[in-house]
């Protein structure tokens, strides 16, 4: 039976970020046998169109579930560059902050959110990348 990781996230990102899209949850799935990779089903929530939900499998976590991310928006982003820092608050809560670089053909966005934990964080600074992409015009898919 493979072990399950299920995240109901919840982070913030930049208050400028005009997306639609707020990411909901993340499942990955994996064997704990060397070599295997890992299964990713993503959840964002769009404001008019609802709950959608798209699978991935890859070699790592953190770009499979960026891969199920591009699929349900129909982007073309690839990763670049993926910064991850965290430590505790003064309440005591754990806090992690990533900050992503993200190629559409020759130009690289960047994007940024807060979460409690190094997954939610990376996703949903990789969805903040997109929404800048998607209001500069570089990205037309689905992102709107």
């Amino acid at each position: 039976m493979a072990p399950v990781i299920h995240r109901n996230l919840g982070g913030t990102g930049p208050k400028h970020a005009r997306s639609p899209w707020k990411f909901k949850r993340v499942d990955i799935r994996t064997r704990m046998v060397r070599g295997n990779d890992v299964a990713v089903r993503i959840e964002l929530l769009h404001e008019i169109r609802g709950k959608l939900t798209d699978l991935a499998s890859g070699e790592g976590g953190v770009e499979t579930a960026f891969r199920a991310i591009n699929q349900i928006l129909g982007t073309n982003g690839r990763l670049e560059r993926l910064n991850v820092s965290g430590g505790r608050r003064n309440n005591g809560e754990w806090h992690v902050s990533a900050c992503v670089s993200v190629r559409f053909g020759t130009v690289e966005m960047t994007g940024w959110y807060s979460g409690p934990d190094a997954l939610t964080a990376s996703c949903g600074a990789y969805l903040d990348a997109l929404g800048r992409a998607a209001e500069m015009n570089i990205e037309k898919a689905a992102i709107a």
